[in-house]
């Protein structure tokens, strides 16, 4: 089954106080990275996903997508996102129900990992 969480990574600039989108976005799997957090985490990232925040940018900086962009310049940030559908056939393919996703705890979280994880390659 496919555990690809399809992400999408966006260069940004500071400029004023603003971040400001500057190039093409990226393609990435944040699944690995998703997986990687402690259950806090995940709780917080299933809950902006899935209500349309955007709030876990950890996901590409965690993946490894965003190195080269930030250490580029002082200025750069960046903005991620994954689509609310796109992560609902993610919880379906892990086997995870919207109400598990937001009740996760690390024991939870460390079964999910033994029986999700895989290196998927970026879509």
């Amino acid at each position: 089954m496919d555990h690809r969480l399809h992400a999408r990574f966006q260069p940004q600039v500071w400029d004023n106080d603003n971040a400001v989108s500057v190039g093409e976005s990226a393609a990435f799997d944040a699944h690995d990275a998703l997986l990687a957090q402690r259950a806090p985490v995940f709780v917080r990232i299933a809950s902006q996903i899935l209500r349309g925040g955007h709030d876990y940018d950890e996901l590409a900086i965690d993946s490894g997508v965003a190195d080269a962009w930030l250490a580029a310049g002082k200025d750069h940030t960046l903005y991620v996102d994954v689509d609310g559908d796109d992560f609902r056939s993610w919880l379906e393919a892990v086997g995870l129900s919207e109400e598990e996703a937001l009740s996760m705890d690390e024991e939870k979280l460390a079964a999910l990992r033994e029986r999700a994880t895989v290196s998927s390659p970026a879509p």
